[in-house]
Protein backbone atom coordinates (compact mmCIF):
# COMPACT_ATOMS: atom_id res chain seq x y z
CA UNK A 1 0.00 0.00 0.00
CA UNK A 2 2.74 2.83 1.05
CA UNK A 3 4.66 1.75 -2.07
CA UNK A 4 1.59 2.18 -4.61
CA UNK A 5 0.95 5.89 -2.93
CA UNK A 6 4.46 6.91 -3.47
CA UNK A 7 3.86 5.54 -7.29
CA UNK A 8 0.84 7.39 -7.08
CA UNK A 9 1.80 10.72 -5.76
CA UNK A 10 5.16 11.31 -7.93
CA UNK A 11 7.59 10.23 -5.06
CA UNK A 12 11.12 9.28 -6.26
CA UNK A 13 13.22 6.86 -4.84
CA UNK A 14 16.87 6.67 -5.12
CA UNK A 15 17.70 3.29 -6.81
CA UNK A 16 20.21 1.64 -8.97
CA UNK A 17 24.05 2.47 -9.33
CA UNK A 18 25.06 3.91 -12.26
CA UNK A 19 23.75 7.23 -14.79
CA UNK A 20 22.00 4.45 -17.09
CA UNK A 21 17.93 4.64 -16.41
CA UNK A 22 16.27 1.20 -17.26
CA UNK A 23 12.34 0.92 -17.57
CA UNK A 24 11.26 0.63 -13.85
CA UNK A 25 13.80 2.34 -12.11
CA UNK A 26 12.54 5.85 -10.73
CA UNK A 27 14.43 9.25 -12.35
CA UNK A 28 17.17 11.36 -10.37
CA UNK A 29 15.93 14.45 -8.56
CA UNK A 30 17.32 17.44 -6.99
CA UNK A 31 18.65 18.08 -3.60
CA UNK A 32 16.95 20.18 -0.99
CA UNK A 33 18.54 23.39 -1.01
CA UNK A 34 17.38 26.73 0.14
CA UNK A 35 18.36 30.09 -1.58
CA UNK A 36 22.27 30.45 0.28
CA UNK A 37 22.72 27.49 -1.13
CA UNK A 38 21.98 28.07 -4.52
CA UNK A 39 23.47 31.06 -4.48
CA UNK A 40 26.48 29.80 -3.58
CA UNK A 41 26.37 26.63 -6.32
CA UNK A 42 25.80 29.51 -9.17
CA UNK A 43 29.08 31.47 -8.06
CA UNK A 44 31.28 28.21 -7.89
CA UNK A 45 34.86 28.91 -9.41
CA UNK A 46 35.69 27.11 -11.83
CA UNK A 47 37.70 24.03 -11.22
CA UNK A 48 41.28 24.81 -12.05
CA UNK A 49 42.67 23.22 -15.23
CA UNK A 50 45.45 20.80 -14.84
CA UNK A 51 47.33 18.11 -17.06
CA UNK A 52 45.88 15.22 -15.73
CA UNK A 53 46.43 11.20 -16.86
CA UNK A 54 43.73 9.44 -18.43
CA UNK A 55 41.79 6.92 -15.81
CA UNK A 56 43.04 3.14 -15.39
CA UNK A 57 39.25 3.38 -15.47
CA UNK A 58 36.17 4.10 -17.24
CA UNK A 59 38.26 4.39 -20.49
CA UNK A 60 37.98 0.63 -22.39
CA UNK A 61 38.04 1.04 -26.29
CA UNK A 62 34.52 -0.07 -26.23
CA UNK A 63 31.33 -0.65 -24.02
CA UNK A 64 27.84 -1.27 -24.54
CA UNK A 65 24.83 -0.28 -21.98
CA UNK A 66 21.44 -0.46 -22.38
CA UNK A 67 21.85 -2.72 -25.64
CA UNK A 68 23.80 -0.03 -27.49
CA UNK A 69 27.89 -0.11 -28.17
CA UNK A 70 30.13 2.91 -27.54
CA UNK A 71 33.50 3.55 -29.23
CA UNK A 72 35.43 5.95 -27.14
CA UNK A 73 37.42 8.75 -28.76
CA UNK A 74 41.04 8.93 -28.93
CA UNK A 75 41.78 11.69 -27.92
CA UNK A 76 39.72 14.74 -26.35
CA UNK A 77 41.85 17.48 -28.42
CA UNK A 78 39.88 19.80 -30.42
CA UNK A 79 36.39 18.16 -29.24
CA UNK A 80 33.52 21.00 -29.75
CA UNK A 81 29.92 19.54 -30.19
CA UNK A 82 26.73 20.84 -29.01
CA UNK A 83 23.36 19.16 -27.78
CA UNK A 84 21.39 18.62 -24.90
CA UNK A 85 22.50 18.68 -21.52
CA UNK A 86 21.06 17.30 -18.73
CA UNK A 87 22.30 17.02 -15.40
CA UNK A 88 22.11 13.96 -12.59
CA UNK A 89 21.94 14.95 -8.49
CA UNK A 90 20.71 13.34 -5.63
CA UNK A 91 20.29 9.65 -6.56
CA UNK A 92 23.53 9.20 -7.50
CA UNK A 93 25.42 11.57 -4.62
CA UNK A 94 27.99 9.69 -2.97
CA UNK A 95 28.00 6.40 -5.54
CA UNK A 96 31.30 5.54 -7.56
CA UNK A 97 32.46 7.47 -11.22
CA UNK A 98 33.69 5.43 -13.80
CA UNK A 99 36.85 6.91 -13.53
CA UNK A 100 36.47 5.75 -9.79
CA UNK A 101 35.74 9.53 -7.98
CA UNK A 102 33.02 9.42 -5.51
CA UNK A 103 30.38 11.41 -7.47
CA UNK A 104 29.64 14.83 -5.63
CA UNK A 105 26.36 16.50 -6.94
CA UNK A 106 27.66 19.89 -5.35
CA UNK A 107 31.15 19.94 -8.11
CA UNK A 108 31.51 21.20 -11.11
CA UNK A 109 31.76 17.57 -12.83
CA UNK A 110 30.03 15.52 -15.55
CA UNK A 111 29.38 12.40 -17.53
CA UNK A 112 29.70 11.78 -21.29
CA UNK A 113 29.47 8.44 -23.48
CA UNK A 114 32.81 8.44 -25.28
CA UNK A 115 35.12 11.32 -24.33
CA UNK A 116 38.57 9.75 -22.95
CA UNK A 117 37.99 10.33 -18.75
CA UNK A 118 38.74 12.53 -17.28
CA UNK A 119 38.57 15.79 -19.11
CA UNK A 120 38.42 19.36 -18.41
CA UNK A 121 35.83 20.93 -20.79
CA UNK A 122 34.06 24.03 -20.94
CA UNK A 123 29.92 24.06 -21.27
CA UNK A 124 28.04 27.06 -22.53
CA UNK A 125 24.20 27.53 -22.04
CA UNK A 126 23.46 28.23 -25.82
CA UNK A 127 19.88 29.66 -24.29
CA UNK A 128 21.62 32.41 -21.44
CA UNK A 129 25.03 32.03 -22.65
CA UNK A 130 26.63 31.28 -19.21
CA UNK A 131 29.26 28.82 -19.27
CA UNK A 132 31.65 26.46 -16.49
CA UNK A 133 34.45 24.11 -16.94
CA UNK A 134 33.89 20.55 -15.55
CA UNK A 135 35.61 18.00 -14.83
CA UNK A 136 33.81 14.90 -17.04
CA UNK A 137 34.97 12.00 -15.32
CA UNK A 138 31.99 9.74 -15.75
CA UNK A 139 30.34 7.80 -18.30
CA UNK A 140 26.63 8.56 -19.69
CA UNK A 141 23.66 9.88 -19.81
CA UNK A 142 22.43 6.59 -21.83
CA UNK A 143 19.87 8.49 -23.48
CA UNK A 144 19.71 8.77 -27.63
CA UNK A 145 18.98 12.54 -27.41
CA UNK A 146 21.48 13.95 -24.57
CA UNK A 147 24.97 14.73 -25.58
CA UNK A 148 26.00 15.56 -21.05
CA UNK A 149 24.95 15.10 -18.49
CA UNK A 150 26.15 17.82 -15.90
CA UNK A 151 26.14 17.37 -11.96
CA UNK A 152 23.19 19.35 -10.25
CA UNK A 153 26.06 22.55 -9.06
CA UNK A 154 27.18 22.68 -13.24
CA UNK A 155 23.41 22.83 -13.79
CA UNK A 156 22.60 25.80 -10.94
CA UNK A 157 25.93 27.50 -12.29
CA UNK A 158 24.58 27.61 -15.69
CA UNK A 159 21.21 28.42 -15.06
CA UNK A 160 18.72 25.11 -16.30
CA UNK A 161 18.69 23.19 -12.94
CA UNK A 162 14.69 23.73 -12.74
CA UNK A 163 14.11 23.07 -16.24
CA UNK A 164 16.06 19.69 -16.44
CA UNK A 165 17.65 20.57 -20.28
CA UNK A 166 19.30 22.97 -21.86
CA UNK A 167 21.00 23.29 -25.27
CA UNK A 168 24.79 23.78 -24.59
CA UNK A 169 28.29 24.09 -26.48
CA UNK A 170 30.68 20.95 -24.95
CA UNK A 171 34.65 21.97 -25.66
CA UNK A 172 37.55 20.26 -24.23
CA UNK A 173 40.21 21.74 -23.10
CA UNK A 174 43.48 20.11 -23.53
Amino acid sequence: MALSILIVFGCQLPTGSSTSVTSGEHQDFAPRVNAKKLKELENLSDPVVTNIQRSRWGNPDTYTELGKQYHLLKTNDGYTEMGTASWYGAKFHGRRTSSGHIFDMYHLTAAHKTLPIPVFARVTNLRNEKETIVLINDRGPFHADRLIDLSFAAAVKLGFHEEGTAEVLVETIS
